[in-house]
């Protein structure tokens, strides 16, 4: 496991400058995400966004973490200067274990979503074998 968050973490690292619309964050949203014994735990820096404004899907041993910032003047108001435009982003990411994806939670808290993803017990399984008829 530790050989895929390492891969996760270079590949973040190498190809997230050219994914940022905002080149002034060096690379956007930052994330760090942690592997104990028991989950996975992912945790995001979103300034500017509400839980409103995020997205956060759990399939196939993906997780996926998606959101829309859009910055208007208000009804009536007229924009004189804007520096923070509109951004979306959307970051996948391959869980590599398998996950209870029923537990599994996200806490939108001062700018920072953590995601939450708790492993399954690997517990063996016995298949019963039938006979075929002839």
């Amino acid at each position: 496991m530790y050989g895929l968050i390492t891969d996760l973490e270079r590949a973040f690292r190498t190809n997230n400058r050219r994914w940022s619309t905002e080149p002034s964050l060096g690379g956007w949203p930052r994330l760090s995400h942690k592997d104990t014994d028991t989950s996975l735990v992912f945790a995001l820096e979103l300034p500017g966004f509400s839980e409103k404004d995020v997205q956060v899907t759990l399939e196939h041993g993906q997780l996926t973490v998606s959101g829309k910032r859009q910055t208007s003047a208000p009804v009536g108001h007229r924009a004189l200067r804007l520096e923070r435009g509109d951004f979306s982003f959307s970051q996948s990411f391959a869980l590599g274990v398998p996950v209870d994806a029923d537990n599994t939670a996200a806490v939108f808290k001062n700018g920072v979503l953590t995601v939450t993803v708790p492993k399954a017990e690997a517990r063996p399984r016995q298949v019963p074998i039938t006979v075929a008829s002839a």
